[in-house]
């Protein structure tokens, strides 16, 4: 079932991390090979995994599939490395979708000048029935699922929500055909929006400089769309960039669209969001409900809202949330260390030579980067415990 390279990230970008900086947890980009049925043949795919993949096996990762994986993947995975990075979006699986013939397995109808097109219902029956579930299957994925294509591949995206509306989350459309068959996907969006008042999606389209018709049909898209309640439409313009050009900051906008809010608000200062893990539960219950998915609030969020109160002085309400934050992420070792850290602060020397240790344990076992950090804290607290001696008789720990 699976076959094929794999190819370990950006072969440049890892030359420069090789010469400046020590080794760190690397993404995973290979190729696939899935025997498909719809196709009735082989189809590759490139499926990447970001790289806390390996050392968070508790964590399930939202999917963004995209269509034009053969010559997307190495912006689209740079664009998703840095705004991961940045904590602008959660750490996400990209599959990518490799065509043999895209006018073929992107358009929805058959047009008399292009003699291969109209075979999209095939490539969505691979995608539905075939791709998403051996990804489901093969890979920790959360609920949350979003499309993305570019020119003929935006037009997919947007075939795929008319046609199987809630399959996807989120679909983004870049530069998306909308003239193709006399106007086609603006009619089939119309009747989705009357057929279906109560969808729910956000949808994200995109142009560069790409002429009036361009401009005027994602306009008309948009006055379709603002018929629908449920949908939540971004729509952006980009001068100065032509039709394949647009492609690299329209991904970039359309992450932070789908993934708006993610990174919650710390005021100047602030070590964290104020207000605790109470919180930051209530901001990440309210982005679960626009994305339509039951992840869990990110564990860096639960831990700067730990350290600010640490930060206020509060030393056991940080303790107790700093708990909270190990009982929901088990196997991470920042976690055991940050609880290590609130120990420490407590002058519980004993329980942050424990906390450190499971922190030293944690990250060896999945070779977190972190490693020769954690040690250090542990080595500090076993050299502070011992310089204060055994405890006295009738207290201590």
């Amino acid at each position: 079932m699976e076959a094929a390279a794999r190819i370990r990230g950006c072969a440049a970008a890892l030359l420069l991390g090789a010469l400046s900086a020590p080794a760190v947890a690397q993404e995973d980009i290979r190729v696939v090979t899935l025997r498909s049925p719809a196709f009735q043949g082989e189809r590759k795919l490139v499926v990447r995994t970001p790289a806390v993949y390996p050392s968070r096996p508790d964590a399930r990762f939202p999917v963004l599939y995209y269509t034009d994986g053969a010559g997307n993947t190495d912006a689209l995975a740079a664009t998703v490395r840095f705004l991961e990075g940045q904590e602008r979006i959660p750490p996400l699986v990209l599959v990518g979708l490799v065509h043999d013939d895209r006018t073929r397995e992107l358009t929805p109808t058959h047009d008399r000048e292009r003699s291969t097109s109209g075979g999209a219902d095939v490539l969505l029956a691979f995608l539905e029935k075939e791709v998403v579930p051996w990804v489901e299957k093969t890979y920790r994925t959360a609920s949350l699922r979003i499309l993305a294509g570019h020119s003929l591949g935006g037009l997919f995206s947007l075939h795929v929500l008319a046609s199987r509306p809630g399959m996807f989350r989120a679909h983004v459309a870049v530069s998306p055909s909308l003239g193709w068959d006399s106007g086609l996907p603006l009619r089939r969006m119309e009747e989705l929006v009357a057929r279906r008042p109560d969808l729910r999606a956000i949808l994200v389209v995109a142009r560069g400089d790409e002429g009036p018709d361009m401009a005027r049909d994602l306009e008309r898209l948009g006055a379709i769309v603002a018929r629908a309640p449920g949908v939540e439409l971004h729509a952006h313009a980009f001068p100065g960039e032509d039709h394949g050009s647009v492609l690299f900051l329209a991904d970039y906008q359309a992450l932070l669209d789908v993934f708006a809010g993610y990174r919650m608000p710390v005021a100047e200062g602030d070590a964290g969001p104020r207000g605790g893990i109470t919180a930051v539960d209530a901001h990440y219950r309210a982005l679960a409900e626009r994305l339509g998915t039951d992840e869990t609030p990110p564990e860096g969020a639960l831990n700067l809202a730990a350290y600010e109160l640490m930060r206020g002085g509060d030393l056991l309400a940080a303790r107790a949330a700093f708990e909270k934050v190990v009982e929901r992420y088990p196997t991470s070792a920042n976690a055991r260390d940050s609880l290590g850290e609130a120990y420490e602060r407590s002058a519980d020397l004993a329980g942050a030579c424990r906390e450190y240790a499971a922190a030293v344990e944690l990250a060896t076992r999945s070779r977190d980067p972190g490693l020769p950090a954690y040690e250090r804290n542990l080595a500090r607290a076993r050299a502070q415990r011992g310089a204060a001696g055994p405890p006295s008789l009738g207290g201590g720990r």
